[in-house]
């Protein structure tokens, strides 16, 4: 290539002499000079613009060995070792100790952060994409080895094959020694259901993660009350523990159990809380019922309720001016204290005053009464209905009220339009002519052109009151089916309904858990109950999320096996409130809570070091794992020679071929200056 540039300059140099050796007028030795310099560069110009097309030479340089160090800054990286330092910082101390090594032997190092890859997302790790992406941008260079510091933890299981192509060994190095730390996790809640109000129940919680003679705190939570605490001692591994707790509400209920262990122990605190349902009834009802007149309607409803197990009757009937039970003159007080009062009219019950002032108060405190056939005048002002100046009788078949749709117990046949015309089926009845109160949901009327209530439903004090203004019933008892009793189930449904009247909580709707990661599937469950605390089917759920106030997702829960859930997916992090609502008849029923979305994403999550991944590496690439920083450096590399071929295409620069114009019109002008044209 030299030589082509000096046999160029000798042929410019030989073209400038011969033009310029004579001439005419001839020319002073200051402007031979001047003129000839101007034609050689003229000359040398055209001749390497003619030629640069096939000129090129081939430069030989050495490169230095060089050793990258792959530092993992992925989120997991923050977590505190055993030397109380976090993973980076350990890292740091790391890379100080091979840099000195380095220098010693005269090696270059090159530094490359990683997470996902070599991009900067921190959210999960990808060590074989970055190995990869490492060995591609160093092909050029004199590669030796990579030394690798991470925790191992990685999160893409789909591209092992990645480490095929590179060819340098990888000496993995962990970034510390993890710190004794337990995952402690509440994994399942067992308890009796349905368990019994004022009664001891247990509820045993499976704990896994635990440490031999670990302390640990299992607490029972309800609407942010703790109920209940008790401090166990753990082995190691998994273990049952159990609280003692005496409910004291009938119906469904929502629990919160709760475990924690000393503090910065537990590493993981999201598995540590778990909501569950108790359904607490009574053990054995108590239920009184008093007929101021043996006949046909109070013994059928008696005879009815003897057959529930869970039922314990008292039945007391007046004869002349006493009340009897089982043939033994009793006191009426002495049975006021039930669970359900059944109070069957014929005539007069002729109580003392302190028996009427006693039901009174009974109803008031949240006792539950039901009422049959004729008011007594002493007991109206507790009754749904009122007395009329029509003091006639009435036989009549009843139809039901729209009102009577919000209760399941008058729902015998699959659908209202069939369950209408068997209360019209149902032989007549004998009904008085009283008008409903203010207060009252009037159920059933009678079928005659005044419409006067027959069947209605009321509050009182704490209590609730249901009257059947009626007589007859027995009709309705000789009708039914032996096959199919009737009668007897509408007689235990409405006892229940009263009994569970102070259950106000018919429709609950609840999360698997109360936190959650980004992107995590939010599971929901609901469960809706009649008045009888009975689940029903069929239902439309609808589930509203928000957050700050603003609607964020609707949607409609699927039902099975009469549970109703859906799951959702939410990967904006912060506190979330829910609301479920449920329509039974004309009544919507509600049920709301919240749930907390994690900030927290599933690498930052990821604990420890992953040897396993680490090892895989090192035996894939013949490195080797933790080596001595000494050791790497042992081995004497050499600097790696390299041929470069370089191009002369200066044909395409079009300053150059300017240039050239520009120096032979500047040497036109000076030969004209000398009157050499």
């Amino acid at each position: 290539m030299i030589a082509i540039f000096l046999l160029l300059i000798i042929i410019s140099a030989a073209l400038t002499y011969f033009y310029y050796r004579d001439t005419n007028p001839p020319l002073s030795r200051k402007n031979k000079i001047l003129l000839g310099s101007l034609r050689f560069i003229f000359f040398l110009i055209v001749f390497i613009l003619l030629l640069s097309p096939v000129l090129h030479f081939t430069d030989k340089s050495k490169i230095p060995p060089e050793v990258v160090i792959a530092i993992d800054s992925s989120a997991s990286m923050k977590e505190i070792m055993q030397n109380g330092k976090s993973k980076l910082e350990n890292a740091s101390n790391i890379v100080s100790n091979i840099e000195q090594e380095a220098k010693r032997k005269n090696l270059k190092l090159k530094t490359y952060n990683f997470s996902n890859g070599l991009s900067s997302d921190s959210t999960k790790t990808d060590i074989f994409l970055a190995l990869n992406q490492i060995s591609q941008q160093e092909q050029a260079n004199n590669l030796k080895k990579i030394i690798l510091i991470s925790d191992g933890l990685h999160h893409n299981s789909n591209n092992f094959n990645l480490l095929d192509n590179i060819n340098e060994p990888v000496y993995p190095i962990e970034p510390g020694k993890p710190k004794k730390s337990f995952d402690i996790s509440l994994e399942s809640i067992q308890t009796n259901n349905p368990v019994y109000k004022n009664f001891e129940t247990e509820i045993k919680a499976t704990v896994s993660g635990l440490e031999n003679k670990m302390p640990i705190r299992l607490s029972l939570w309800q609407n942010d009350q703790k109920l209940l605490q008790k401090q166990f001692t753990a082995t190691a591994g998994s273990e049952d523990f159990t609280l003692n707790y005496q409910p004291m509400k009938l119906g469904y209920q929502k629990f919160i159990l709760k475990i924690s262990a000393p503090e910065n122990t537990d590493s993981n605190q999201r598995n540590n809380q778990k909501q569950f349902l108790l359904y607490v009834v009574k053990n054995k009802l108590q239920i009184t019922l008093i007929s101021s007149q043996l006949n046909w309607d109070p013994t059928f409803v008696n005879r009815a309720l003897k057959k529930n197990k869970k039922f314990e009757t008292n039945f007391l009937v007046k004869r002349k001016q006493n009340y009897f039970s089982d043939g033994k003159a009793t006191n009426v007080k002495e049975f006021l204290d039930c669970d359900l009062l059944i109070l069957h009219n014929n005539e007069e019950f002729n109580f003392s005053e302190t028996v009427y002032d006693r039901i009174s108060k009974y109803l008031e405190n949240g006792g539950n009464i039901l009422y049959l056939n004729k008011i007594d005048p002493e007991i109206e002002e507790i009754l749904p209905l009122r007395l009329s100046k029509y003091k006639k009788n009435v036989d009549a078949k009843i139809v039901l009220t729209k009102n009577a749709q919000n209760y399941q117990t008058f729902k015998v046949e699959q659908n209202w339009m069939e369950n209408d015309e068997f209360w019209r089926s149902l032989p007549p009845i004998t009904a008085q002519f009283y008008s409903a109160k203010n207060n009252a949901q009037v159920l059933a009327k009678a079928d005659i052109p005044t419409q006067n209530p027959v069947i209605a439903f009321s509050s009182y004090g704490k209590g609730h009151v249901m009257i059947f203004a009626l007589s007859g019933l027995y009709r309705w008892k000789m009708w039914q089916d032996s096959a199919s009793p009737w009668f007897d189930n509408f007689t235990n449904s409405v006892t229940n309904w009263l009994i569970n009247a102070q259950t106000d909580k018919r429709f609950i709707c609840n999360t698997d858990k109360l936190q959650y990661l980004s992107g995590d599937e939010i599971k929901f469950s609901a469960h809706v109950f009649d008045e009888k605390m009975n689940t029903i089917s069929n239902q439309d759920i609808s589930l509203a999320i928000t957050k700050n106030d603003s609607s964020f997702l609707k949607k409609y829960l699927t039902e099975s096996a009469n549970k109703y859930t859906t799951q959702v997916t939410i990967n904006e992090t912060g506190r979330y409130r829910y609301q479920a609502e449920a329509k039974i008849g004309n009544k919507v029923l509600t049920d709301s809570g919240e749930f907390l979305v994690d900030k927290m994403t599933r690498e930052q999550s990821t604990k420890g070091i992953n040897n396993n991944i680490l090892s895989f590496i090192a035996n894939k690439t013949n490195g080797k794992l933790n080596a001595n920083i000494t050791d790497l450096f042992n081995e004497n590399y050499t600097s790696k020679t390299v041929k470069t071929k370089i191009d002369f295409n200066l044909w395409k620069k079009w300053y150059i071929a300017l240039i050239a114009i520009a120096i032979f019109s500047l040497e036109l002008f000076l030969r004209k200056r000398k009157g050499l044209l």
